[in-house]
């Protein structure tokens, strides 16, 4: 399977545990925010405590507290999926659980 961005993912995922529109639209916002940081595109395999403490660094003057809790959250909530789908050696597979968000 092709790597997958982290907005592909965050697709993925949130079809996978039947989230809301609006929870999806949260995902996307955040994700690019992340990117905007970053400079560029993020793949799922480079989603990293480092990249995720860098990116929260650098937001701890522009947003509260909160808001950067919600995006840690989100963010480590991908990661975490990832690697127990096996994402972070390429690519994704579907799991049989589900939830919503």
């Amino acid at each position: 399977m092709n790597r997958a961005t982290l907005a592909e993912y965050a697709g993925f995922y949130c079809r996978l545990m039947d989230s809301s529109t609006g929870y999806m639209d949260q995902f996307r916002f955040t994700i690019s925010r992340v990117e905007q940081w970053a400079g560029r595109e993020l793949f799922i395999d480079e989603l990293s405590e480092q990249l995720i403490n860098g990116y929260l660094a650098h937001t701890r003057e522009l947003l509260s507290g909160t808001t950067r809790v919600s995006r840690r959250n989100m963010l480590v909530r991908l990661w975490r999926h990832a690697a127990v789908q096996g994402a972070p050696r390429g690519g994704y597979r579907q799991s049989s659980q589900t939830g919503r968000h």
